[in-house]
C-alpha cells in the first residue's frame, strides 16, 4: 500500500505576509456577538477552505454571514472545527482585502469571566492561486474577552443610551455620581477621561465606531 504523502507545511511568515485574521472583541456570558474574519496583504487567491476553532464549552456559534468573498459553503453550525470553504477556480485571482465572513457567537450563560480565543488554521494545499500554486497565508487568532459589564453601559441598566452619557460626564466633572469604572473606559485603554465620553457619544449618534 501506498504511503499517503505528507501534507506540505506552512513555514514561519513575516507580519506583512498574506494573512487571515480574526478580530477580537468582548462580551458577556448570555451575550450575542459579531466577529469577522478578514484577509490582510492579499497577493491573490482563488481557494481557501478555514477550520475555525473554539472553546465549546463558553461559545456556541449561531450564524454565519459571507460578505467580500461570494459564494461560501460551510460545514454545519454544530461542528468543530467550523469549516468556512471558498472556490473560485473560473476567474482570475481574488486579491480582496476584506471580510471573509462574518460569525456570530453567544456566550453561554455558565460562561466565568475571562479570555477564550477564536483561531483559524488550514491546510496548504487548500489556499492556491489560478495557477494552482499554493500560497502561504499566516494565521492570526482573536481574543475574546468575557466580562461582567458592556462597555458604555456607564450606569449598569442593560443599556447603552443617553442616560450613560449624562452620567459620564458628571463622573468626570467630579460630581459625587456612581458609574461602573470598567463600563467608563469606552476605549479600553485603561483609563477614564474625555475620549472615553467623546467615543460614548459618537457611538450613541450612530458614527462607525466600536466600544471597548
Amino acid at each position: 500500500v501506498a504511503e499517503k504523502p505528507a501534507d506540505p507545511i506552512i513555514p514561519d511568515l513575516p507580519d506583512d505576509a498574506p494573512a487571515f485574521v480574526v478580530e477580537g472583541t468582548s462580551a458577556r456570558a448570555g451575550e450575542e456577538f459579531t466577529v469577522a474574519i478578514r484577509t490582510q496583504y492579499n497577493s491573490g487567491i482563488v481557494s481557501f477552505k478555514l477550520k475555525v476553532d473554539y472553546d465549546v464549552t463558553l461559545l456556541e456559534l449561531v450564524s454565519a454571514t459571507e460578505q467580500d468573498f461570494a459564494n461560501l459553503s460551510y460545514s454545519p453550525l454544530t461542528n468543530t472545527p467550523f469549516i468556512v470553504n471558498w472556490v473560485d477556480a473560473i476567474h482570475p485571482n481574488n486579491a480582496t482585502d476584506g471580510v471573509v465572513v462574518l460569525l456570530t457567537f453567544r456566550v453561554k450563560e455558565d460562561a466565568v469571566v475571562g479570555v477564550t480565543d477564536i483561531t483559524v488554521t488550514y491546510e496548504a494545499d487548500d489556499v492556491y492561486d489560478q495557477n494552482f500554486d499554493n500560497v502561504a497565508f499566516r494565521t492570526e487568532g482573536g481574543a475574546v474577552e468575557i466580562v461582567d459589564y458592556t462597555p458604555g453601559d456607564v450606569n449598569g441598566d442593560g443599556k447603552v443610551n443617553n442616560k450613560d452619557l449624562g452620567l459620564l460626564q458628571q463622573y468626570l466633572n467630579l460630581w459625587e455620581v456612581k458609574a461602573d469604572d470598567k463600563a467608563a473606559d469606552t476605549n479600553g485603554d485603561g483609563k477614564i477621561n474625555n475620549k472615553d465620553l467623546g467615543l460614548l457619544q459618537r457611538y450613541l449618534n450612530n458614527w462607525d465606531v466600536e466600544l471597548g
